[in-house]
């Protein structure tokens, strides 16, 4: 896994190192369409190791999206060598 969004400041909150992307508000992802997940995860800071935020669901028919009995948001990390 790479965490080239992470070193180029392009996971929310961070302050893009280039001048032509647009900067993200603090927090997870998902809040907007076509997730509508209103969980209140945030990160003030990321480790080296984030790749970038994931969206959990667990659901009691996987092909289903309204069986979801639980979600949400995380951060997804490279595996330590």
């Amino acid at each position: 896994m790479s965490t080239n969004l992470n070193q180029q400041g392009l996971l929310p909150g961070q302050i893009p190192l280039n001048s032509l992307a647009t900067k993200t508000p603090a927090g997870h992802p998902y809040k907007g369409v076509p997730w509508n997940y209103d969980g209140t995860e945030t990160a003030s800071s990321y480790t080296s190791e984030v790749v970038d935020w994931v969206l959990l669901s667990l659901r009691t028919a996987p092909e289903e999206p309204n069986t979801a009995v639980y979600r949400t948001a995380a951060l997804l990390q490279k595996m330590a060598k």
